[in-house]
């Protein structure tokens, strides 16, 4: 390489002149074996450009005198880094540059042999290492960039065999549908036949899944990058496939050719609308999107800031000098501004607690209220968006914080302006007695976890607001409510289904399980049950089973109320519910030792949150009339 000593970054924009300016590269022609040779310029972003500047994507290209014609447009290199200690060199300026090898390999095959490329690409337009201003200031205006470039280039990485497998089937698919709609005739059985068979064999299923499982798929910066992109491309290797293209082997004509839906292309269509139509909150970016991976677990905060549409933008400060806890304490403040309740952050099964963080000190002593969003609870990505989630966005449906809620409590939550401690007015209505053994979802056993939850005096309990204690524990058990295509309350009719669905579900496990221990059955359960096949009984309460309790586990309270509760949850937990709050929460009274960590004031009762928590019998603001009549007092509880 030709000048000796490492390309040195000089100031984006050493004259101070406004507007958004950024560094592009320029990657000089050259054949495949050259050398790749590039040049850094400066460049001022416009995203309200003139339509002459990005009505054509060949304003990325370049001829003549490189250094000084000029810059119209340029396109954005959507990839990942890849492993950081295997390097190739470059040449920037005239000087060497190391990156990661698929970065180089990316640019190799971007890089023309005619024209040159205008490209910009994060690893090498923003000083990543020397200047934390200049880091801090690129990221926080990663939405406007990408959508300002003409085109992003998705690179998925070096082709092989299945890659181009996988690309050709795409373009072969989308280039037959699309002639189908251009005559409007649908594809003749003769033709749509053998291309169904075609589809089944292994290897092109093999090549489909993979190619479009590249870790590409799973990088969470990758997510705003093809959201913010006006126009975008695949590539993998030499292979290429446009946005246009998977629109047609994803839609609904492509059904009737048997390709699967690997992209989660509805999750991307319905993020973008959403976010065009300014209500794509980062909260729920969060809940499709927390498990994508990123090198820096601040991103998983700041990689979502372009997509999503804050009202309190300023409480979220891009800043790589903030600590982890930091940021995840601002984004958890942000939650509760926004959303209006204080709920909000507490999502229980979607990401772990502060208390089941990793080990790492700068995490560990997270407020109890602010999630550990690098700690994904499950590797599903639950489809929030399309109806299908295992959770349930149990505030959606009950108002426990009685009507209204209260102003105060989310504006003036914050302990004496310690913003680590929320000061949260309510009323401790019990306590935790019993708990059911937690569960693992991906086990064969679940179901007969589940089963040995029931209290053995069940039968024998007390009403529960009138209602009757078998019913009461089931309807617990589904949070009382129901998935029918979508998630909704209980109505008196799901009651009447789900009943003999529970029991006969409930008199099998226990049929199975006494017939090991040679006892019979309790009495008073089979008369309930229909004579005819139970099977379809036990599976329709199984399925809705099945959608509630990830995370959860059924808990007798002290009173004798039935709960769902986090499954951290622990005997002798308090369930409080407070203003500001939806839903429930489980309370621990914390020690006098854990309150100075966290630096909360001395002398008064702290609190750690477990969660939220679904109690039968209080869900729609009853113990609020118990607070109006006297009978109960309300008091301060300082979550730390």
């Amino acid at each position: 390489m030709s000048d000796t000593g490492a390309y040195t970054y000089e100031p984006i924009n050493p004259k101070n002149e406004s507007g958004l300016w950024i560094r592009v590269l320029i990657i000089e022609p050259g054949y495949w074996d050259a050398p790749i040779s590039c040049i850094l310029r400066p460049f001022e972003v416009r995203e309200s450009q003139p339509d002459d500047r990005i009505s054509s994507s060949e304003s990325v290209f370049l001829q003549g005198d490189l250094k000084a014609c000029k810059i119209t447009g340029y396109a954005a290199l959507s990839y990942t880094w890849g492993d950081p200690t295997v390097t190739k060199g470059i040449l920037v300026n005239g000087k060497p540059l190391q990156v990661t090898a698929n970065l180089e390999s990316a640019l190799r095959h971007l890089r023309r042999a005619d024209n040159a490329f205008v490209l910009w690409v994060d690893a090498v337009c923003i000083n990543q290492k020397d200047d934390v201003e200049e880091k801090n200031s690129q990221i926080m205006h990663m939405g406007a960039i990408y959508r300002s470039a003409i085109m992003v280039m998705l690179w998925l990485g070096d082709g092989d065999a299945l890659s181009d497998m996988a690309f050709d089937v795409y373009r072969h698919q989308a280039s037959m549908l699309q002639r189908s709609r251009d005559i409007n005739i649908p594809i003749p059985p003769e033709i749509l036949s053998p291309i169904k068979d075609a589809l089944k064999h292994p290897q092109v299923m093999r090549a489909l899944f993979e190619t479009f499982d590249r870790p590409w798929f799973h990088r969470l910066w990758t997510v705003q990058e093809m959201v913010l992109a006006r126009e975008f491309i695949f590539i993998c290797g030499t292979k290429t496939l446009t946005e246009a293209e998977v629109d047609l082997c994803v839609g609904e004509e492509s059904r009737s050719l048997g390709l699967p839906p690997i992209l989660n292309w509805h999750r991307y269509k319905t993020w973008k609308s959403l976010n065009e139509s300014g209500w794509g909150r980062l909260s729920v970016a969060l809940q499709l999107y927390g498990g994508r991976l990123c090198q820096d677990p601040r991103d998983k905060i700041y990689g979502l800031l372009a997509i999503s549409n804050l009202i309190f933008r300023n409480q979220i400060v891009v800043d790589y000098r903030y600590s982890i806890g930091q940021v995840y304490q601002m984004a958890a403040t942000t939650f509760i501004l926004e959303e209006g309740d204080l709920g909000s952050t507490f999502w229980g099964p979607r990401f772990y607690t502060s208390e089941l963080a990793s080990e790492d000190k700068e995490k560990r002593f997270l407020p109890s209220w602010v999630p550990d969003f690098s700690r994904y609870a499950s590797d599903l990505e639950f489809e929030v968006l399309n109806g299908s989630n295992y959770g349930i966005d149990l505030d959606r449906y009950f108002g426990s914080s009685g009507g209204g809620l209260a102003e105060d409590a989310i504006y003036n939550t914050f302990h004496k302006g310690n913003q680590s401690v929320l000061d949260l007015t309510g009323v401790v209505f019990s306590q935790v007695l019993t708990l059911g053994s937690r569960i693992d979802m991906g086990s064969e056993n679940w179901q007969q976890i589940v089963r040995q939850w029931e209290p053995r005096n069940l039968l024998d309990s007390p009403n529960h607001r009138g209602k009757g204690s078998f019913d009461v524990y089931w309807r617990t058990l589904l949070s009382d409510c129901s998935y029918e295509g979508q998630n909704r309350r209980l109505s008196e009719a799901d009651i009447d289904v789900l009943r003999p669905s529970f029991l006969a579900w409930r008199s099998f496990s226990i049929e199975d399980d006494l017939l090991d221990k040679g006892r019979k059955p309790r009495g008073g359960v089979h008369d309930a049950v229909p004579d005819s096949d139970a099977t379809p009984f036990r599976n329709t309460f199984a399925t809705q089973l099945e959608k509630r309790i990830v995370g959860r586990v059924f808990s007798q309270l002290k009173n004798g109320c039935f709960a769902m509760v986090p499954e951290n949850s622990a005997e002798g937990d308090c369930i409080a519910m407070v203003h500001g709050s939806r839903l429930p929460i489980v309370i621990r009274q914390v020690n006098q030792e854990l309150i100075a960590k966290i630096q909360a004031m001395s002398g008064e009762i702290g609190w750690q949150l477990i969660g939220t928590a679904y109690v039968h019998g209080i869900m729609d603001g009853e113990l609020w009339e118990d607070v109006e009549k006297g009978i109960r007092v309300e008091e301060t509880m300082c979550i730390v």
